[in-house]
């Protein structure tokens, strides 16, 4: 079973001996045997336990190493681990692969070990600052503009081969898993960026053109995979939405790990397939040697050119397969987890049908308004988006300028606005009846269908009124009122627009009175 497996990538001018040395000292850390020294052409056992093997080869422009130490497990009979540390340089740059493994002797061996990371990956990610295509390991965060604008250019990015893990908010400066922790789970493996709850993604959204649909937010966290043709340019993601994160924590799940397992699954055959093993290094070295004997046979004219093409060809048929398998693997575990997420679309939809709703509709708005006057506007739009999830979507500015009201005292009135509009306006809609008729449900002081003349020709009025709605800009003159002074804490507006082909109301403002301009 593959654990874990990577790549890191450094800078041409990094010495490999030092690399070669902190292995050596993992090694001696492992074995408990101070002495322990990597000889050419090691193959050895026991070291305590451990049997250790390395190999290397040198030319002037070429290093090859290999290094493997393997030992049984102390808890599981039947299960050996087996850690190896590839090395390659040329004059390009330094390379050094990282493959974790277990084998078992049967299927009996069922106990299942979590996945995790060799310390001595960490330790020479210190020795060196790796290069592209390895990630960077510092944490992007988005309430800083240069993370935000380096996030945009590098998810789209064609070159990119590693995934990107976004970790979203819950509340200031706060998240589901500690960002440290998992930054140093993933490190070399997976670049972190941090999105702050209060963070406006709408601009962001609107520069992806379309790519926002990975974006996770209220602590969600989403893992970017690089992009492929298959998707048309568009990243393809894993989601982890906050509610299951949450389920998973009361588990007394870790969250970093299942991240880590998650990445893990999708990327450790292919990094496998690129690892710089035993075999490796011992079919260069013997390159060098049959090229030497051919030199030496020169004299006596043996054409040795049929060979060498046949075994050209044989490794480019080889590398060819590769290739294929990797692919093969990547796209089944895209439509695995493409149908994943179909399936619990269609339960969403299942669990909010309005048949369903109309049972109990009565008695949750009974209990709701008996506590409305404790609900601000954010646990309102809340209560709005899990019963009606099938009428409204609540887009992330109203989300934004929610939170910015949460001194607004008049709830209970801003509760049965936003209700009535999610029953008695939507259902008068939604049978067919022009707004005219359908606004009736609010009084004269309560609903506006359109903004005064001021404010409608005011360009920067009008832009404050403008929001984006699956990629493009829609102005929202309709909205709900309370209050008329310029003051959080008295007054209350509410603008939405009504989308009649998908019979769906989106709010894109829920706060504060907008300026005039």
């Amino acid at each position: 079973m593959i654990i874990y497996s990577n790549t890191l990538f450094f800078n041409v001018e990094t010495d490999e001996a030092i690399i070669l040395n902190e292995i050596e000292k993992w090694a001696q850390r492992k074995t408990h045997n101070p002495r322990f020294q990597l000889d050419q052409n090691m193959n050895k056992r026991p070291f305590n336990g451990s049997k250790v093997s390395f190999v290397k080869y040198t030319t002037e422009d070429l290093t090859l190493a290999n290094f493997q130490l393997s030992h049984k497990d102390d808890k599981i009979p039947g299960r050996q681990w087996i850690t190896e540390f590839g090395l390659r340089k040329n004059k390009m740059r330094l390379e050094i692969s990282i493959l974790l493994e277990t084998h078992e002797i049967s299927t009996l061996v069922v106990d299942t070990p979590d996945t995790s990371v060799p310390l001595l990956v960490h330790n020479i990610l210190k020795l060196a600052k790796p290069i592209p295509p390895t990630p960077s390991i510092e944490v992007g965060d988005f309430s800083k503009e240069t993370s935000a604008e380096k996030f945009k250019s590098e998810v789209v990015d064609s070159e990119r081969k590693y995934p990107i893990v976004l970790v979203s908010g819950n509340s200031i400066d706060d998240c589901l898993v500690k960002l440290n922790d998992l930054r140093f789970y993933l490190e070399g493996l997976a670049k972190v960026y941090f999105i702050p709850i209060d963070f406006d993604l709408s601009k962001l959204y609107e520069e992806l053109e379309g790519h926002d649909r990975y974006m996770p937010r209220n602590g969600g966290i989403s893992i970017v995979h690089p992009v492929t043709k298959k998707y048309a340019g568009v990243p393809y993601a894993e989601r982890f939405f906050p509610h299951d994160l949450v389920d998973l924590l009361d588990k007394d799940k870790d969250i970093k790990k299942i991240i880590l397992s998650s990445i893990c699954h999708r990327y450790n055959l292919p990094n496998k397939l690129r690892h710089i093993t035993r075999e490796i290094v011992l079919s260069e070295e013997r390159k060098t040697q049959f090229k030497a004997i051919s030199e030496e046979y020169d004299s006596a004219k043996i054409d040795y050119s049929q060979w060498q093409n046949e075994y050209e060809s044989e490794i480019n048929e080889l590398t060819q397969k590769l290739n294929e398998a990797e692919q093969l693997w990547i796209d089944a575990d895209d439509e695995k987890n493409r149908l994943k997420y179909e399936n619990e679309g269609l339960k969403m939809q299942l669990m909010y049908k309005p048949e369903q709703q109309d049972i109990n509709i009565s008695v949750l708005k009974s209990i709701f308004h008996e506590i409305s006057d404790s609900i601000n506007l954010e646990k309102s739009l809340k209560v709005i988006e899990s019963i009606f999830a099938d009428r409204v979507v609540i887009l992330d500015s109203a989300w934004k300028s929610s939170k910015g009201s949460a001194q607004f005292k008049y709830r209970a009135q801003a509760f049965s606005l936003l209700w009535r509009l999610c029953t008695e306006y939507w259902e008068g809609l939604a049978s067919g009846l022009p707004d005219a008729e359908a606004r009736k449900i609010f009084g004269k002081d309560e609903y506006s269908a359109k903004e005064s003349d001021v404010v409608a020709s005011n360009e920067r009025a009008q832009k404050l009124r403008t929001f984006i709605y699956k990629n493009e800009p829609v102005i929202m003159e309709k909205h709900l009122k309370h209050g008329i002074k310029f003051s959080a804490a008295e007054t209350f507006r509410a603008h939405f627009e009504w989308f009649s082909d998908e019979k769906k109301i989106v709010i894109g403002h829920c706060g504060k009175h907008l300026d005039h301009g």
